[in-house]
């Protein structure tokens, strides 16, 4: 919001050039810098591995953790990697809604901007990338072979690689499967959740 509120100013200006230059660095030079970082230098995350060693895998906090902490890492890549494309779109659609007639009847009523911000404009600006956001996120349960691969992380991506590079077929296409359910289990969420940021959109029983 803070860009597109911005908009023609410096900071934007910059923004918008530093988003550009990052969007155009492949993952797997944000992955080698963030494992060289994060992982070798400074010892933040785990170098390897899916949980550590020391804990016994079972339903359990201290696995459930280990797991969480070890994938921590690929996560943040892979956020930080999308995070610009979702930036920009958002910053597009509230400079357009920020033309609307309902922005200038509401600030005429006296209401306070960042209700206006929050309630009016950052909603509908949110709609037209809601779905794909949602669908993104069902998407990502796929993982990426090369932030899998240069993160030593055994993930689906490095799985499925492996199932189709060993022939194993029944494999390749179970995993293939889960990620078809993770994408429409993401689609089913998204309009179950759409009433929740358009109020002109009800779920019916």
């Amino acid at each position: 919001q803070y860009m597109a509120y911005h908009r023609g100013s410096k900071s934007d200006v910059a923004l918008i050039q530093f988003i550009t230059i990052k969007r155009a660095i492949p993952i797997y030079i944000y992955t080698v810098l963030f494992v060289f970082f994060f992982a070798y230098q400074y010892n933040i995350f785990p170098i390897s591995g899916a949980y550590s060693p020391n804990v016994t895998p079972g339903f359990n906090l201290p696995f459930i953790a280990s797991v969480l902490y070890h994938a921590a890492l690929p996560i943040l890549i892979l956020f930080i990697a999308g995070l610009g494309h979702w930036a920009l779109a958002m910053r597009g659609n509230i400079i357009s809604q920020l033309g609307e007639d309902y922005v200038m009847y509401a600030e005429a009523r006296g209401l306070p901007s960042k209700w206006i911000r929050s309630r009016y404009v950052g909603r509908n600006a949110l709609l037209p990338i809601y779905t794909s956001l949602i669908i993104a996120l069902g998407f990502s349960f796929g993982g990426s072979v090369f932030v899998e691969t240069l993160t030593s992380y055994p993930g689906v991506g490095m799985l499925l690689t492996s199932a189709l590079s060993n022939g194993d077929w029944a494999l390749g296409m179970g995993i293939l499967l889960v990620l078809i359910l993770a994408v429409v289990l993401g689609m089913a969420i998204a309009d179950f959740t759409y009433s929740l940021i358009d109020p002109r959109v009800r779920v019916e029983k």
